[in-house]
């Protein structure tokens, strides 16, 4: 069966959405990769792959994340997309996949083709063994068409109509990079696009750095992040055994986000010359949720939160895969 599906993968996680009959379907898997003994289990959200005599661990149970580099040219990405399309299509499909790479990688031809290379070979058979909590399955697949996309383009390829003649800002922030790009009448401008490594993974590292400095503890990055990302900002402290600890860290961590978020916009305005008063920015990613509060208390409710932020270059990709298939 001819499939397509676009798959953004992240640092912290990779998004894949897939059209089937009934409409599209989005999933998450973490961007986590181990190599395992080739007898390993898989367990609760966490498959195993195996590939050319190598078994690897990949989601939520394994422990080591994508580098933090900008290139996506390494084998947790490529294990990623390979168990997203072994474990959402069937054997023997003929795949048509959308992915993406960094602003600024994406502007080099030759590295997005070496890239779209490593990631996806095209017209070779892939054959993969992953087994899961439901049962073991080798499944072969071939892709047959594949497209390389900048980075924070997907909510502009979701909305084409929309942004017809329009000069509008993306700031995608994401888990380890901050991309800004201007779209006019929906194709980039190439010579205004910007990465920066200052996604919110960045972010939670310093964060987590200035707490310990601040309050004497050795507090894990893990347990910052999940005070951060709980999606409640009252869990936005931590505790000593100083009286007053709640309260102050409280302060110390709000003016740390604010600090984060009035750097992202200096970059964007400084380097990618968006200015949020005079130009109609959309703001998506992974960290963009985290941030919309303090970013509209700063700059305005006129600043546009993209909903469900994390799905919104998988989404985009594949629609603008879907149109370049004639489908």
């Amino acid at each position: 069966m001819e499939r397509f599906l676009a798959v953004d993968s992240g640092k912290e996680n990779t998004k894949i959405c897939i059209k089937r009959a009934s409409g599209k379907e989005k999933y998450s898997i973490p961007t986590r990769v181990d190599e395992v003994n080739i007898l390993a289990e898989p367990e609760k959200d966490t498959d195993i792959l195996v590939l050319d005599g190598k078994a690897y661990r990949i989601g939520k149970g394994a422990t080591t994340y994508a580098p933090k580099e900008d290139s996506k040219k390494s084998i947790h990405h490529k294990l990623s997309v390979w168990a997203a399309i072994a474990k959402y299509c069937d054997s023997n499909d003929e795949i048509n996949i959308a992915t993406g790479c960094p602003l600024s990688l994406c502007e080099n031809a030759t590295y997005k083709k070496e890239y779209g290379e490593y990631i996806l070979p095209k017209n070779e058979p892939i054959t993969v063994e992953l087994r899961t909590t439901a049962g073991k399955m080798k499944k072969t697949f071939t892709i047959k068409n594949r497209m390389v996309c900048p980075e924070g383009s997907g909510f502009i390829f979701s909305n084409p109509q929309k942004f017809e003649k329009k000069l509008v800002a993306i700031i995608d922030d994401g888990g380890l990079n901050l991309q800004v790009a201007m779209f006019d009448d929906c194709s980039l401008v190439h010579n205004l696009a910007i990465t920066r490594k200052y996604g919110g993974r960045i972010f939670i590292d310093s964060l987590t750095d200035a707490i310990n400095a601040e309050f004497a503890t050795d507090f894990d990055r893990k347990l910052i992040e999940s005070k951060m990302y709980s999606g409640d900002k009252a869990d936005r402290f931590i505790r000593t055994s100083e009286a007053n600890s709640k309260e102050k860290s409280a302060k110390f961590i709000e003016a740390q986000l604010t600090a984060y978020v009035k750097e992202v916009f200096r970059i964007a305005k400084e380097d990618g010359k968006v200015d949020p008063y005079n130009i109609e920015v959309y703001m998506q990613g992974g960290t963009s949720e985290l941030i919309k509060e303090t970013v509209q208390k700063l700059y305005g409710s006129d600043i546009h939160f993209v909903e469900e932020p994390e799905f919104a270059n998988a989404e985009g990709w594949l629609n603008a895969l879907l149109l370049a298939c004639g489908k």
